[in-house]
């Protein structure tokens, strides 16, 4: 079943490579690109998830990158952040630069790891909704036929697994975070700093300043829909529906 999952996971992996002219970030359901409103903020997740997985360090040998040393100090004050469940944000985000601080001996991909294993466990929950959307709504599909496909996929789902409604509102949730402008506007600042090959401590300090001030809402609304992931039990994962059906 491991081997399956991994297979599952390196199949979402490579669907966020699809990257081409139609891919832009503002969405025009009018164009010549997109006949439905469904298509294209799906993308825009699957390629702000790509981001994570390509930027942030996955083995020593990224420690030549100093790049992904920037995002990967980031992302590991991030999921300190995040994962903790506390109403003092601005004290949660003092520990996570604190705690961070403390770890910087470390190459980057020990930093990175358990911000990967935060992708990887959204993933396990919204891994059959992405999957629901690129089989009912293509580019070229009408919006008519695209929401009726897809309230097909998400019936016949809820039939094989009780509870499937609740991936769909996560599924809803992130993506709805990763489409807004805010959020958009992070990643785009992120990627221009990472290229700038900054030292860990300029890091932290764009962690800081984006956490308390700048993209304080993209921070706060992430940390959400990770807790309802962490605390909530969720029936169906991506393992449910292998080999009940294909794209």
């Amino acid at each position: 079943m491991i081997d399956k999952y991994n297979k599952r996971m390196r199949g979402i992996v490579i669907l966020f490579t699809i990257v081409t002219a139609c891919l832009a970030y503002g969405p025009d359901t009018e164009s010549d690109c997109f006949r439905n409103s469904v298509w294209q903020p799906n993308n825009v997740l699957i390629k702000l998830l790509n981001f994570f997985y390509d930027s942030i360090a996955l083995t020593s040998a990224d420690t030549c990158f100093p790049q992904r040393r920037f995002v990967s100090v980031i992302t590991f004050a991030k999921t300190i952040l995040v994962s903790r469940n506390s109403t003092n944000f601005a004290g949660s985000i003092e520990i996570a630069k604190i705690e961070t601080e403390k770890q910087l001996n470390k190459p980057a991909a020990p930093l990175a790891g358990p911000f990967r294993g935060i992708i990887d466990r959204l993933l396990n929950v919204i891994d059959q909704p992405i999957n629901d959307v690129l089989a009912s709504c293509k580019p070229e599909t009408y919006d008519e036929e695209c929401q009726i496909m897809l309230k097909h996929y998400r019936t016949r789902h809820e039939k094989q697994c009780k509870g499937y409604y609740k991936n769909v509102e996560v599924y809803n949730s992130i993506t709805n975070w990763a489409n807004q402008e805010d959020t958009i506007d992070y990643i785009e600042e992120l990627t221009r700093r990472s290229n700038r090959k900054e030292s860990d401590t300029e890091a932290l300090d764009f962690f800081e300043n984006a956490a308390t001030k700048k993209y304080r809402n993209v921070y706060k609304e992430f940390r959400d829909i990770f807790m309802q992931v962490k605390n909530d039990f969720f029936n169906c994962n991506s393992l449910t529906f292998i080999n009940t059906n294909c794209i």
